[in-house]
């Protein structure tokens, strides 16, 4: 695209047609994913939210032995491993 005296150029240097296609269909990638970690984003708050009603009353409030770590003590080099 040519640039007028006086203007400043849209982009720093020129691309090609394939380098703009490539750009515009990384940019669809990154849309649609987004889009469909929404969407489960809300179908499983969705769910969360349907399932805490009816079972309200059944809720318990979990000890610290529930949310203890197995093996604290091992280094982690050693759990990994």
């Amino acid at each position: 695209m040519a640039v007028r005296d006086g203007e400043a150029p849209i982009l720093d240097q020129s691309i090609t047609f394939a380098e703009m296609y490539r750009r515009k269909m990384a940019r669809d990638i990154e849309l649609a994913k987004l889009k469909k970690q929404a969407k489960a984003e809300k179908r499983l708050q969705k769910s969360a939210k349907e399932f805490a009603v009816p079972n309200a009353n059944k809720f318990t409030v979990p000890t610290a032995k529930e949310f203890a770590v197995p093996n604290a003590n091992k280094p982690l080099d050693d759990i990994l491993a």
